[in-house]
């Protein structure tokens, strides 16, 4: 029979969803001094296995078709020099410039532009209990910094990031 008793003993201790650090890398030339503090809130990303699923008889048998990956979404503490905000900007536009409709890589090369982000899922007492290296990434959306005059709250903005796949 379950008893809170049998709970307490097997339960050990759950993990916190404030409890994680991100750390980002960025291509050579983009402005950046983004500190693991500045993420608001991100998360584990899933992904996703493909089904086939061939008829036979009258029933569908299912077999794993390929991996896909979905879009990484994270939150950033918009600071007051816009630093972050223009580095994504930036980055954003070495891939793709507002007005050439180019990229502005030095090597003609689009893998230059991306790079590996790490999750690091903490305990409580800050040790790392899961690390997921993102392969590969880059700002596929730079969201906008919101104004309100009747919100008292310090600003964010998102950023979807898009990547090959991951590690960990």
């Amino acid at each position: 029979m379950a008893s809170i008793t049998n709970f307490i003993s097997n339960f050990k201790g759950g993990t916190r969803r404030n409890r994680f650090l991100v750390s980002a890398s960025w291509p050579s030339g983009v402005p950046n001094n983004i500190s693991t503090y500045h993420i608001l809130s991100a998360s584990l990303p899933p992904s996703d296995l493909g089904r086939i699923s061939i008829p036979h008889r009258g029933r569908l048998i299912h077999y794993a078709g390929d991996r896909s990956y979905r879009d990484w979404d994270i939150a950033i503490l918009d600071d007051t020099e816009k630093s972050l905000w223009n580095s994504f900007q930036e980055w954003h536009k070495r891939i793709n410039s507002h007005v050439s409709n180019v990229h502005s890589s030095s090597s003609d090369a689009f893998r230059d532009l991306k790079t590996d982000w790490t999750i690091r899922h903490l305990d409580t007492n800050g040790n790392t209990l899961k690390t997921m290296v993102l392969r590969g990434c880059f700002p596929a959306l730079v969201g906008p910094v919101e104004f309100d005059m009747s919100s008292q709250i310090y600003n964010t903005f998102s950023v979807k990031l898009t990547y090959d796949y991951f590690t960990g």
